[in-house]
């Protein structure tokens, strides 16, 4: 959907391009979800890049570049507007969502999977406690952390290699060793 999405506003800048005569750079097409939900689902500020790039009022360029998008006719977007100082907000329709929860129910614990990461091998290391100190709950997060990026990258095919070994080994053992060798017997140290 966001490919779609950008596919749509590509093609509405490049018929913006057109209509004015004007020769600019297009600028990646950014989409993200606003803070605010009022704001819509997705957001875009190519018409303040374009705006900029141009020296032109980036909120009549986002007007004109909303005008186009809706005579696209996508089926996801239920509403398209544009506010100032140049956003363009997207409302995902019901029809979107209700078909995206029937892939979710269809597919259940593959929805989402790819072959993006296949023939990849992925290594991670984490957590690393070290054994001369008390462990503590931050060693779990990190862990979880680590896990959870293995699954992540698993999901999507590739070879992972997790390790989470015990960090800082050496300067306890080097004591350990000395006090053997200076005093010599168990009771003593």
């Amino acid at each position: 959907m966001n490919e779609e999405l950008k596919k749509a506003i590509y093609e509405a800048v490049k018929s913006q391009q057109k209509s004015c005569g004007c020769d600019f750079d297009i600028p990646e097409i950014e989409l993200e979800h606003p803070s605010n939900s009022k704001f819509g689902d997705l957001s875009t500020n190519i018409a303040m890049k374009i705006g900029k790039q141009q020296g032109e009022n980036p909120f009549t360029i986002a007007e004109n570049l909303v005008k186009q998008i809706q005579g696209q006719k996508l089926s996801s977007i239920e509403k398209v507007g544009a506010v100032k100082p140049g956003f363009i907000n997207f409302y995902l329709s019901n029809e979107f969502f209700a078909s995206t929860i029937e892939k979710i129910l269809d597919k259940k614990d593959s929805f989402g999977k790819s072959d993006l990461g296949k023939g990849q091998t992925v290594v991670l290391d984490y957590s690393h406690p070290n054994i001369a100190k008390p462990i503590g709950v931050h060693h779990l997060i990190t862990t979880l952390i680590g896990e959870s990026v293995k699954r992540t990258y698993n999901f999507i095919g590739a070879k992972t290699i997790a390790d989470n070994f015990l960090g800082d080994w050496g300067t306890q053992f080097g004591k350990t060793i000395y006090a053997f060798k200076e005093w010599g017997d168990r009771k003593a140290i």
